[in-house]
């Protein structure tokens, strides 16, 4: 039976929230690119950790949004909580309206069961 929730992806094993955890405990998002994209990436606010030897290794600051979810994520994850959102979590509620049965996103990025 449909209960017009549906809440994904939730992470239930111990593996997937360390890892999770790994990195929404950073204030800064890292990516590795390709050398020859380092200038474009700089433009946009990135700064260089290190440059291997074909690819380098860049950080920027989290947005502040990402950043206060991503440590309320963490304080949870500390208080033992055993499952918690993963990235991209949704949360899409069908709703009735006038007859018909849309089904839209509601914004929030949390949820945590104890």
């Amino acid at each position: 039976m449909d209960d017009g929730f549906c809440l994904k992806p939730i992470l239930e094993t111990e593996s997937e929230r360390r890892q999770h955890y790994g990195f929404r405990k950073k204030d800064y998002i890292e990516e590795s690119i390709q050398k020859e994209l380092i200038e474009s990436k700089e433009q946009d606010g990135w700064e260089v950790i290190r440059i291997n030897k074909k690819t380098a290794r860049m950080k920027k600051p989290k947005p502040h949004f990402q950043l206060l979810e991503d440590r309320v994520w963490c304080l949870f994850y500390k208080m033992g909580f055993e499952r918690l959102s993963g990235n991209n979590f949704r949360n899409n509620a069908k709703i009735r309206h006038n007859l018909r049965i849309k089904t839209r996103p509601l914004q929030g990025g949390f949820f945590f069961v104890r």
